[in-house]
């Protein structure tokens, strides 16, 4: 991580070696093991389980930003206050309300990649090669879609959309030549749009189309502007809303926003922070 561009603007990073937790193969070993043993579970669950210890005597939302300490950039997640990064990082902000910001980077396919539309960049990630190459990225409950992944009840704006009204915003490379940007681009984030936008929160997601390849550290630079609005209530100019050279949402893919029902005035009251 570019840690000094984050504490010049007044924002502390914690780093750990997530290897000691649970490290990104297949054997059962570290802190994550020794509590979940035998169970059929995945590691990326790390994610979310780690800002248990880190968070502890931290006030929730500390203007704090959390980075694993090395390996696999798209492993990290954030807690103990506002940040989360990497693949693991949508389960972190969706399931510890500690998160305020969730910051996925180049987090492909069981991150935010779409399991649908796999092919419209990058290497073709699939769940199916994902599950062959690194099959301990999730539980066998997910191993149940492999070769009919369109049967699937959920895609990842699912995911992206249960985080509001917690904030969210998504790195992605052009050039990364491993993970599906486009689609995560032109069909995940607007389609999460569309429900933060109908919960009256759409600014509180964003996305950075960047050059670059895959875990660029020029991603934290590029997402730090919509941080210090998030985190710090600071004015910014950057668009957030730009797609980039990928162009216009694939609105094709989410039919559904034409039928999004209204919202009655005052039926709910978001709490943004």
């Amino acid at each position: 991580m570019q840690n000094q561009p984050y504490l010049q603007a007044g924002i502390a990073v914690v780093e750990f070696d997530y290897t000691a937790v649970a490290p990104d193969r297949n054997a059962k070993t570290g802190a994550f093991w020794a509590l979940y043993n035998g169970r059929d579970i995945a590691p990326h669950t790390r994610d979310r389980r780690r800002p248990d210890g880190l968070g502890l005597g931290l006030p929730p939302h500390a203007g704090r930003a959390e980075r694993d300490g090395g390996g696999d950039r798209r492993g990290a997640g954030g807690g103990g206050g506002v940040l989360a990064a990497g693949q693991g990082g949508p389960g972190a902000g969706l399931f510890d309300p500690w998160i305020a910001l969730t910051m996925p980077m180049s987090s492909g396919v069981q991150g935010l990649g779409p399991y649908r539309y796999a092919s419209l960049s990058g290497q073709g990630e699939t769940l199916e090669n994902s599950k062959s190459g690194a099959p301990w990225w999730s539980s066998s409950g997910l191993g149940r879609f492999v070769d009919h992944a369109s049967s699937l009840p959920f895609d990842a704006h699912t995911i992206a959309a249960a985080l509001a009204p917690r904030a969210l915003v998504i790195d992605q490379g052009t050039a990364d030549p491993f993970v599906n940007s486009k689609g995560t681009s032109v069909v995940v984030y607007p389609a999460a749009k569309r429900v933060y936008e109908w919960l009256g929160v759409g600014d509180r997601i964003g996305i950075s189309v960047r050059g670059g390849g895959h875990c660029d550290l020029s991603g934290f630079t590029s997402v730090l502007p919509f941080v210090q609005k998030i985190l710090l209530n600071q004015t910014i100019s950057k668009n957030y809303d730009n797609l980039g050279s990928y162009g216009s949402p694939m609105t094709a893919a989410f039919p559904w926003v034409t039928a999004t029902p209204k919202v009655p005035s005052g039926w709910w009251t978001i709490q943004r922070t």
